[in-house]
């Protein structure tokens, strides 16, 4: 378990998977145990605790967050439905 806060956990993957990906990353649901970034105007990626912890310590470099990224995409990347 990190003694890093969830919040500061989430914006450093936010940052780090918008410069590995080159697309705009917005966490807009932080909870005590369920994370959610927007990856782009129509992805989800909801994560638990231990899936953010996982992420962050590959913050470090772009190849190894992409790489961490693909791995959690079948388990955790969801399409954000529009309503109009």
């Amino acid at each position: 378990m990190s003694r890093v806060p969830p919040d500061v956990m989430c914006f450093d993957v936010e940052r780090a998977l918008a410069k590995a990906l080159s697309i705009k990353c917005e966490t807009f649901v932080c909870g005590p145990e369920q994370f959610k970034i927007r990856i782009g105007l129509r992805w989800n990626l909801v994560l638990d605790r231990d899936q953010l912890e996982a992420l962050w310590s590959d913050c470090d470099q772009s190849s190894t967050i992409k790489a961490a990224f693909d791995n959690l995409k079948a388990e955790c990347l969801g399409f954000q439905s529009v309503q109009r």
